[in-house]
């Protein structure tokens, strides 16, 4: 009679280690896709925080300026500002994204910000409107730094320095 009760006993450790094993597979799956839908919503708040600064200096003043930072998350090494033009300079900025954006800027309102690298979240194409960069080149700007926007009257300007 003790063996039954020893053999039924393996089987319910077994069983509960194999349960705690599930248990913990599925936890940490969702934990990360937690993170990465925190890093997503970050994203999508920057992104929509810097439209409303480009929309609110629309309706300012021919002129008007002012400095920001945009703060991707860490997974954001470049940002990119396109005119439709998308002669880069930068050998840093992957080869595809002059295709890309030439792509891009054949739509109506085809996106004029790309995130870079553009496999790091699934959209990394961005209209905003009111915004045209002037410069003839792909404006790229490594993410965390200061860059400049200004009115010109009807259009919003990016650029490094004033």
């Amino acid at each position: 009679m003790q063996k039954r009760g020893q053999i039924s006993e393996v089987f319910i450790w077994i069983a509960a280690a194999i349960i705690m094993g599930l248990i913990l597979y599925f936890g940490v799956k969702t934990a990360f896709r937690l993170q990465n839908t925190g890093n997503q919503v970050a994203l999508n708040k920057e992104i929509e925080d810097f439209k409303s600064e480009v929309e609110k200096y629309y309706y300012l003043d021919k002129g008007s300026s002012k400095k920001i930072t945009l703060n991707f998350p860490s997974e954001i090494t470049n940002i990119c500002f396109s005119n439709g033009n998308a002669a880069t300079k930068n050998k840093d900025i992957e080869q595809g994204i002059d295709f890309i954006v030439k792509e891009e800027a054949k739509k109506p309102d085809g996106n004029n910000m790309f995130l870079i690298p553009l496999d790091s979240y699934s959209n990394t194409g961005f209209y905003i409107p009111y915004l045209k960069h002037e410069g003839a080149n792909l404006l790229c700007f490594e993410n965390n730094k200061n860059l400049f926007i200004i009115s010109k009257g009807d259009h919003v300007d990016i650029k490094e320095t004033i």
